[in-house]
Protein backbone atom coordinates (compact mmCIF):
# COMPACT_ATOMS: atom_id res chain seq x y z
CA UNK A 1 0.00 0.00 0.00
CA UNK A 2 1.32 3.75 -0.62
CA UNK A 3 2.37 5.67 2.00
CA UNK A 4 -0.30 8.63 2.94
CA UNK A 5 1.36 12.13 2.11
CA UNK A 6 -0.20 15.31 2.44
CA UNK A 7 1.15 19.37 2.02
CA UNK A 8 0.35 21.78 4.32
CA UNK A 9 0.82 25.88 4.94
CA UNK A 10 3.86 25.78 7.91
CA UNK A 11 2.36 29.41 8.91
CA UNK A 12 -1.78 28.10 9.06
CA UNK A 13 -1.38 24.38 9.49
CA UNK A 14 -3.86 24.47 6.80
CA UNK A 15 -4.20 21.39 4.39
CA UNK A 16 -3.43 21.84 0.75
CA UNK A 17 -3.23 18.36 -0.54
CA UNK A 18 -3.28 15.38 0.14
CA UNK A 19 -3.07 11.69 -1.92
CA UNK A 20 -5.06 9.02 -2.13
CA UNK A 21 -3.80 7.25 0.37
CA UNK A 22 -4.54 9.86 3.18
CA UNK A 23 -7.96 9.58 2.33
CA UNK A 24 -7.88 5.92 2.41
CA UNK A 25 -6.40 5.39 5.15
CA UNK A 26 -8.08 8.38 7.47
CA UNK A 27 -11.49 8.40 6.18
CA UNK A 28 -11.35 12.27 5.89
CA UNK A 29 -12.32 12.80 2.13
CA UNK A 30 -10.67 15.09 0.49
CA UNK A 31 -12.72 17.85 0.73
CA UNK A 32 -12.96 17.16 4.31
CA UNK A 33 -9.04 17.48 4.62
CA UNK A 34 -8.47 20.43 2.85
CA UNK A 35 -10.75 22.36 5.20
CA UNK A 36 -8.76 21.09 8.15
CA UNK A 37 -5.46 21.83 10.23
CA UNK A 38 -3.20 19.43 11.39
CA UNK A 39 -4.87 19.85 14.64
CA UNK A 40 -7.61 17.80 13.47
CA UNK A 41 -5.46 14.86 13.24
CA UNK A 42 -3.66 15.35 16.71
CA UNK A 43 -5.09 14.32 20.09
CA UNK A 44 -5.51 17.57 22.07
CA UNK A 45 -2.63 16.62 24.89
CA UNK A 46 -0.40 16.39 21.81
CA UNK A 47 -0.49 20.15 20.13
CA UNK A 48 1.57 22.00 22.54
CA UNK A 49 4.86 19.27 21.55
CA UNK A 50 3.13 19.44 17.79
CA UNK A 51 3.76 23.33 17.65
CA UNK A 52 6.95 22.95 19.24
CA UNK A 53 8.25 20.61 16.53
CA UNK A 54 7.00 22.22 13.63
CA UNK A 55 8.30 25.73 14.94
CA UNK A 56 11.75 24.10 16.09
CA UNK A 57 14.78 25.12 13.93
CA UNK A 58 16.33 21.71 14.80
CA UNK A 59 15.26 19.09 12.16
CA UNK A 60 16.45 16.17 13.79
CA UNK A 61 14.17 17.04 16.20
CA UNK A 62 11.45 17.68 13.52
CA UNK A 63 11.96 13.92 12.05
CA UNK A 64 12.51 12.31 15.65
CA UNK A 65 9.04 11.82 16.69
CA UNK A 66 6.63 9.10 16.73
CA UNK A 67 2.76 10.74 16.72
CA UNK A 68 -0.61 9.60 17.71
CA UNK A 69 -3.04 10.59 14.62
CA UNK A 70 -7.28 10.62 14.60
CA UNK A 71 -8.85 8.82 11.90
CA UNK A 72 -12.38 10.03 11.33
CA UNK A 73 -13.80 7.38 13.10
CA UNK A 74 -11.58 8.10 16.13
CA UNK A 75 -9.03 5.41 16.23
CA UNK A 76 -5.92 6.30 17.40
CA UNK A 77 -2.85 5.48 15.65
CA UNK A 78 1.14 5.74 15.91
CA UNK A 79 2.61 6.77 12.82
CA UNK A 80 6.36 8.29 12.07
CA UNK A 81 6.71 11.58 9.78
CA UNK A 82 9.01 12.89 7.31
CA UNK A 83 8.87 16.16 6.44
CA UNK A 84 10.52 18.61 3.89
CA UNK A 85 10.47 21.86 2.58
CA UNK A 86 9.19 22.73 -1.14
CA UNK A 87 8.56 25.24 -3.21
CA UNK A 88 4.83 25.71 -5.00
CA UNK A 89 2.91 28.77 -6.02
CA UNK A 90 5.94 31.04 -7.52
CA UNK A 91 8.40 30.42 -4.35
CA UNK A 92 5.84 29.69 -1.78
CA UNK A 93 7.37 27.29 1.23
CA UNK A 94 5.13 24.46 2.24
CA UNK A 95 5.93 21.39 3.73
CA UNK A 96 5.54 18.13 2.13
CA UNK A 97 4.94 15.11 4.54
CA UNK A 98 5.19 11.46 4.57
CA UNK A 99 3.41 9.31 6.76
CA UNK A 100 4.29 5.70 7.66
CA UNK A 101 1.75 3.90 10.17
CA UNK A 102 3.88 1.86 12.33
CA UNK A 103 0.79 1.11 14.80
CA UNK A 104 1.88 -2.85 14.66
CA UNK A 105 5.42 -2.50 14.93
CA UNK A 106 4.50 0.12 17.97
CA UNK A 107 2.39 -2.42 19.33
CA UNK A 108 4.79 -5.41 19.53
CA UNK A 109 7.47 -3.37 20.61
CA UNK A 110 5.41 -2.31 23.72
CA UNK A 111 4.27 -5.74 24.40
CA UNK A 112 8.24 -6.80 24.02
CA UNK A 113 9.01 -3.71 26.32
CA UNK A 114 6.51 -4.75 29.19
CA UNK A 115 7.70 -8.48 29.11
CA UNK A 116 11.46 -7.22 29.23
CA UNK A 117 10.63 -5.19 32.07
CA UNK A 118 8.90 -7.94 33.83
CA UNK A 119 11.45 -10.81 33.11
CA UNK A 120 14.27 -7.53 34.56
CA UNK A 121 12.08 -7.35 37.78
CA UNK A 122 12.06 -11.10 38.51
CA UNK A 123 15.57 -11.22 38.05
CA UNK A 124 16.52 -8.47 39.81
CA UNK A 125 14.05 -9.93 42.92
CA UNK A 126 16.88 -13.08 43.28
CA UNK A 127 19.21 -13.03 45.62
CA UNK A 128 21.79 -14.99 43.76
CA UNK A 129 23.60 -13.89 41.30
CA UNK A 130 22.18 -13.28 37.89
CA UNK A 131 23.89 -12.58 34.79
CA UNK A 132 22.52 -12.93 30.85
CA UNK A 133 25.30 -12.90 28.28
CA UNK A 134 25.19 -12.81 24.58
CA UNK A 135 26.50 -16.38 23.27
CA UNK A 136 28.57 -15.28 20.34
CA UNK A 137 29.88 -12.39 21.14
CA UNK A 138 30.36 -13.31 25.14
CA UNK A 139 28.89 -9.62 25.65
CA UNK A 140 26.77 -9.10 29.21
CA UNK A 141 23.26 -7.90 28.15
CA UNK A 142 22.01 -8.20 31.71
CA UNK A 143 23.15 -8.78 35.15
CA UNK A 144 21.48 -8.39 38.65
CA UNK A 145 22.31 -6.83 41.68
CA UNK A 146 23.31 -9.86 43.70
CA UNK A 147 26.14 -10.29 40.69
CA UNK A 148 27.32 -6.74 40.56
CA UNK A 149 27.81 -6.66 44.21
CA UNK A 150 29.90 -9.55 43.99
CA UNK A 151 31.84 -8.57 41.24
CA UNK A 152 32.14 -5.06 41.60
CA UNK A 153 31.09 -3.20 38.69
CA UNK A 154 27.70 -2.77 36.51
CA UNK A 155 29.04 -5.52 34.46
CA UNK A 156 26.58 -5.09 31.61
CA UNK A 157 28.40 -4.19 28.38
CA UNK A 158 31.21 -5.93 29.15
CA UNK A 159 32.64 -9.43 27.97
CA UNK A 160 31.74 -12.42 30.57
CA UNK A 161 35.21 -14.17 30.34
CA UNK A 162 37.03 -11.09 31.47
CA UNK A 163 34.60 -9.89 34.03
CA UNK A 164 33.62 -12.78 35.68
CA UNK A 165 37.30 -15.15 35.09
CA UNK A 166 39.83 -12.28 34.41
CA UNK A 167 40.79 -14.49 31.14
CA UNK A 168 41.76 -12.92 27.74
CA UNK A 169 39.77 -15.84 25.90
CA UNK A 170 36.57 -17.67 26.13
CA UNK A 171 36.55 -20.21 29.23
CA UNK A 172 37.50 -23.77 28.28
CA UNK A 173 35.04 -24.76 30.55
CA UNK A 174 32.29 -22.48 28.88
CA UNK A 175 28.61 -24.26 28.99
CA UNK A 176 27.36 -22.60 25.55
CA UNK A 177 27.95 -25.26 23.16
CA UNK A 178 25.99 -27.53 26.24
CA UNK A 179 23.17 -25.25 26.65
CA UNK A 180 22.79 -25.13 22.86
CA UNK A 181 22.42 -28.28 22.27
CA UNK A 182 19.85 -29.01 25.15
CA UNK A 183 16.82 -27.53 23.82
CA UNK A 184 16.35 -24.38 26.64
CA UNK A 185 16.90 -27.34 29.38
CA UNK A 186 18.54 -26.44 32.54
CA UNK A 187 22.08 -27.68 32.78
CA UNK A 188 23.74 -28.04 36.25
CA UNK A 189 27.02 -27.91 37.56
CA UNK A 190 29.61 -26.74 40.49
CA UNK A 191 32.26 -24.29 40.04
CA UNK A 192 34.91 -22.00 41.73
CA UNK A 193 35.77 -19.03 40.81
CA UNK A 194 38.36 -17.36 41.42
CA UNK A 195 37.76 -14.16 41.14
CA UNK A 196 34.77 -14.12 43.40
CA UNK A 197 37.11 -16.88 45.98
CA UNK A 198 33.47 -18.80 45.95
CA UNK A 199 31.96 -22.23 45.18
CA UNK A 200 28.70 -21.78 43.19
CA UNK A 201 26.46 -24.50 41.81
CA UNK A 202 25.64 -22.81 38.71
CA UNK A 203 22.28 -23.19 36.36
CA UNK A 204 22.26 -22.39 33.01
CA UNK A 205 20.15 -22.59 30.03
CA UNK A 206 19.33 -20.66 27.02
CA UNK A 207 16.33 -18.25 27.00
CA UNK A 208 14.83 -15.61 24.77
CA UNK A 209 15.60 -12.35 25.04
CA UNK A 210 13.41 -9.65 24.36
CA UNK A 211 14.92 -9.06 20.57
CA UNK A 212 14.09 -12.71 19.79
CA UNK A 213 17.55 -13.91 20.22
CA UNK A 214 18.86 -16.99 22.34
CA UNK A 215 20.94 -15.82 25.03
CA UNK A 216 22.55 -17.78 28.01
CA UNK A 217 20.45 -17.09 31.25
CA UNK A 218 22.90 -18.12 34.47
CA UNK A 219 22.09 -18.29 38.10
CA UNK A 220 24.53 -19.38 40.77
CA UNK A 221 24.25 -20.79 44.16
CA UNK A 222 27.10 -19.91 46.41
CA UNK A 223 27.69 -23.42 48.18
CA UNK A 224 31.11 -22.43 49.19
CA UNK A 225 29.99 -22.81 53.52
CA UNK A 226 28.16 -26.29 52.60
CA UNK A 227 30.76 -27.46 50.89
CA UNK A 228 33.48 -26.53 53.71
CA UNK A 229 30.75 -27.89 56.40
CA UNK A 230 31.07 -31.79 53.98
CA UNK A 231 34.67 -31.58 54.57
CA UNK A 232 34.88 -31.12 57.60
CA UNK A 233 31.92 -33.99 58.40
CA UNK A 234 34.21 -35.98 56.31
CA UNK A 235 37.77 -35.52 57.90
CA UNK A 236 36.24 -35.76 60.98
Amino acid sequence: NPNTMWIYDPKTLAFIDVNDASVTHYGYSKKEFLSMTLMNLYPEEDHSLLLENILSDDQEKQNSNTWRHKKKNGTVIYVSAIPSEILIDGGKKVKLVLINDITEKKTVQDTLNNERAQMLSIFGSIEEPIYVSDMDTYEILYANNAAKKIFGSSLVGETCYVALQCKIAPCEFCTNNIIREMNYRPYLWEFHNPVAKRTYQIIDRVIKWTDGRDVRFELAIDVTASNEAEQILRES
